[in-house]
């Protein structure tokens, strides 16, 4: 009966080895540095305003958010990646937070008209930022540098009506 216990528990042993082995590598091919011990890291925001090319006015119901290339799209939770659009206010203002930064040199940002012609037709654009420039707006602690916030201006051209 001993022998045969000495079995059981050994066979155990490698089972539970194996099993931990496979999971402990699971989370390896995630993109997150805050993830790693020891690593300082940083969160940036992507902040500013969406106006008409030709008034300079404020443009208002202005989705803005970050396109993610296909090839690293797996690689982020459907929460960020939804934290990364929004909609500008009533003075044309935006704000995106905790967008990636050094995966990607330059991040597109593309603004488009989705409330249609309620405040004017406006063609979508696309512009790169990259966070050259960046201000810190939040101090950290720790591993943690804190907040590094880039402003830029977007600038729409209203559609021209088909004649």
């Amino acid at each position: 009966m001993s022998k045969y216990k000495r079995r059981l528990i050994k066979g155990t042993n490698w089972a539970l080895a194996g099993l931990l082995s496979l999971l402990g590598f699971t989370r390896c091919g995630l993109i997150n540095p805050a993830d790693e011990y020891g690593t300082p890291w940083s969160s940036y925001a992507i902040k500013g305003a969406v106006t008409d090319k030709v008034t300079g006015e404020p443009v208002k119901d202005i989705e803005v958010k970050i396109a993610i290339p296909d090839s690293i799209t797996p690689y982020y939770s459907e929460e960020l990646k939804n934290s990364w659009k929004t909609t500008t206010n009533g003075e044309g203002e935006f704000k995106l937070s905790d967008t990636p930064e050094s995966y990607l040199q330059e991040i597109p940002i593309v603004a488009s008209d989705i409330d249609g012609a309620k405040n004017g037709l406006y063609q979508s654009d696309t512009i790169y930022v990259d966070y050259k420039g960046a201000i810190q707006t939040e101090k950290g602690k720790g591993w943690y540098n804190g907040e590094f916030t880039k402003t830029i201006q977007i600038q729409l051209e209203e559609e021209k009506p088909d004649e």
